[in-house]
C-alpha cells in the first residue's frame, strides 16, 4: 500500500496485484504514478523497476489519491476510464496541509474622528485554504513595520470591517492581514498572509490639554497691573490658535473660584469698559498666538490697549456642535488700568483653530491665587499723571501764544515808526548809513526849510557835515535813514 509523507507516495513493485514482476517481464519497466484532484488526471512516469518514490507538487489544502500502475512497454496506455476502473495499487484519499492565505483586498478607511475610524476590505483574491480571521493594526506613519506598534485585534473571517481605536492629531495607515490555523502544525500557529495597506490617513484634533497654573512674578505686583509668568505649553490633542487671559475682580482674597464654573464661560465673559466696575464680572484682558519670549505677561496697563487674535480654521456647514466647541471667529481683548488697593484673579483659557465642522475646541486652565493690587500712590496715579501732562501741555501752549502776541506787536510799533519819519526835500539825497559812534549828547540843532535834523558826527571829518532823522530808538550797530546836503539845485 502507498503512504504519504511530505508529499512523497512510496510503493513497492512485489506488491502491485495481479501481476509479476515487472523485471520478469521485460527488462525496463515504465512505471506512472497517477493522482487525481476532481477527476483531474496527472501522469508522472518513473523510469526505475525497483521500489522507488516520488515527490509530488501538490496543491494546498486540496485532496488527492494516488494510482500506481505497472506495464510494459507493449502495454496499452491506460485511458482515465481504466485508471478510475483498475485494481491496482491505489492510495487512500488524503488532503495536503493549509498555506497562507493571500492578503486581503481594497483595505479602506471612513468616518475618521480624533479618537477612532472604520476599516473596511474584501476576502483575499485566492486562498490556500480556508480563512479563519483577520489581523488589523492601526500604524503610525512614522513607523516603518507594524512592529512598532502593539494595538492589533483579530476578528473572525465572516467580519469585513473594524473600528481602530486611534489617539487625536496622527497621522496613520490601517494594516490588515489574513490568516489560517493548522492544527496538523501547531494548535497556535497562525499562517499569516502579506500585509494589505490603506492610504494615510489623520485624526481629527479634540480638546486641547489643560494648562498649566500661571504663576505671579516676584515683585511683579503694582497699583494698576500684576505680572504672571505662564508656563511651558505643549498640546499633543492638535494645534493651537490662540491664547487669551481672563481677568475677575473678586470680593475678598479667600474667595473659592473654579474656572470650569458657567460664571466664567466665554459666553459670560464681558468687555473690559463693562467688567471693570463689576466686582466678579469677568473680562478678556489679553489675547495672543504664542506666548511670548521670557513667558511673562502684564495683566493690567496705564492705557487701554486692544489685542486680537483669529481662530478661524478648516469651515464646513454640515457640522454638529459638540461640548466644549464655540464658533470660529476672531478674538477681541482690551487691556487697562486694575482698580487699585482691589483683589484679582485670572487664568488662561486655550484654543484650538477651527476643524472640519467649523467649531473651535477650547479648555480653561485653574486660576492664579487671589492677590492684592498696591495702594495707589498720590502723584503717581493714572488720574493724576494724565492732569499732569495736561497742565503741562497747556502752559507750552500759552508760552507760544505770549510770544507769538509780543513780536506781533513789535513789528506793527517798528512798521508805524518808519511811516512817521519825515521826508526829505527835493534839494537832498539820500542814503542808508551806518553810524560809527555813538550820538553824541550835545547835539546841535538846525531849521532849514522848516524841517528838524539831527547832526551827526561824521565817520570822516573832512566830509560835509551829515544830517540824521532824529530817532530816540536808535541804537549802536543798527541802520538809520541819513539825509545828505545837495549843491544841485532843483528847478
Amino acid at each position: 500500500m502507498g503512504t504519504t509523507s511530505r508529499n512523497q507516495w512510496e510503493w513497492n513493485s512485489r506488491r502491485i496485484r495481479g501481476l509479476r514482476r515487472a523485471s520478469e517481464l521485460v527488462l525496463l519497466s515504465l512505471y506512472r504514478i497517477t493522482y487525481i484532484r476532481s477527476h483531474f488526471f496527472v501522469f508522472i512516469p518513473a523510469f526505475k523497476t525497483e521500489a522507488t518514490s516520488q515527490n509530488l507538487h501538490l496543491d494546498p489544502f486540496a485532496t488527492y489519491r494516488v494510482i500506481v500502475i505497472a506495464y510494459n512497454i507493449d502495454s496499452r496506455i491506460p485511458s482515465p476510464g481504466d485508471i478510475l476502473s483498475s485494481s491496482q495499487v491505489t492510495s487512500e484519499e488524503f488532503t495536503t496541509l493549509k498555506a497562507e492565505p493571500g492578503p486581503p483586498n481594497n483595505v479602506t478607511v471612513k468616518e475618521v474622528t480624533d479618537s477612532s475610524a472604520i476599516v473596511s476590505w474584501t476576502q483575499p483574491l485566492f486562498n490556500r485554504g480556508p480563512v479563519e480571521g483577520y489581523t488589523v493594526y492601526a500604524v503610525l506613519e512614522s513607523c516603518s513595520s507594524i512592529s512598532c506598534t502593539t494595538d492589533s485585534t483579530d476578528v473572525t473571517a465572516h467580519i469585513l470591517e473594524h473600528t481602530l481605536v486611534l489617539r487625536p492629531y496622527l497621522s496613520y495607515r490601517a494594516v490588515v492581514e489574513a490568516f489560517a490555523l493548522e492544527p496538523r502544525i501547531s494548535a497556535r500557529m497562525k499562517l499569516n498572509s502579506s500585509l494589505a495597506y490603506s492610504e494615510t490617513f489623520t485624526s481629527l484634533q479634540t480638546v486641547p490639554v489643560k494648562p498649566a497654573t500661571p504663576t505671579i512674578v516676584s515683585g511683579g505686583i503694582r497699583d494698576y497691573s500684576f505680572d504672571i509668568n505662564i508656563p511651558a505649553y505643549h498640546n499633543p490633542n492638535g494645534p493651537i490658535s490662540c491664547f487669551e487671559v481672563i481677568v475677575v475682580q473678586l470680593y475678598g482674597e479667600t474667595t473659592s473660584i473654579d474656572s470650569n464654573d458657567n460664571a466664567y464661560s466665554n459666553n459670560n465673559t464681558r468687555d473690559y469698559s463693562i467688567a471693570r466696575t463689576l466686582i466678579g464680572t469677568p473680562f478678556s484682558a489679553m489675547v495672543f498666538s504664542a506666548i511670548p519670549a521670557g513667558n511673562v505677561i502684564t495683566v493690567g496697563s496705564r492705557f487701554e490697549v486692544q489685542s486680537e487674535c483669529n481662530t478661524w480654521g478648516e469651515v464646513n456647514e454640515n457640522h454638529r456642535r459638540r461640548r466644549a466647541t464655540m464658533r470660529a471667529t476672531t478674538l477681541h481683548a482690551t487691556s487697562g488700568p486694575l482698580n487699585p488697593d482691589s483683589f484679582y484673579s485670572c487664568f488662561i483659557r486655550v484654543y484650538s483653530p477651527s476643524h472640519h465642522d467649523g467649531d473651535v475646541y477650547f479648555v480653561n486652565g485653574p486660576f492664579i491665587e487671589p492677590i492684592r493690587l498696591k495702594v495707589q500712590v498720590p502723584g503717581s496715579g493714572t488720574h493724576v499723571t494724565l492732569i499732569i501732562g495736561c497742565i503741562a501741555v497747556t502752559l507750552v501752549v500759552i508760552g507760544v501764544i505770549v510770544i507769538f502776541i509780543y513780536l506781533r506787536k513789535r513789528n506793527r510799533s517798528r512798521q508805524q515808526r518808519n511811516r512817521s519819519s519825515p521826508i526829505a526835500p527835493a534839494s537832498f539825497t539820500t542814503t542808508h548809513r551806518k553810524c560809527k559812534d555813538i550820538l553824541p549828547t550835545n547835539t546841535q540843532t538846525s531849521t532849514e526849510n522848516q524841517h528838524v535834523y539831527h547832526e551827526c558826527q561824521p565817520v570822516d571829518e573832512k566830509s560835509n557835515p551829515i544830517y540824521q532823522n532824529l530817532n530816540k530808538d536808535l541804537v549802536e550797530e543798527e541802520y538809520e535813514l541819513v539825509i545828505y546836503r545837495s549843491d544841485t539845485g532843483v528847478i
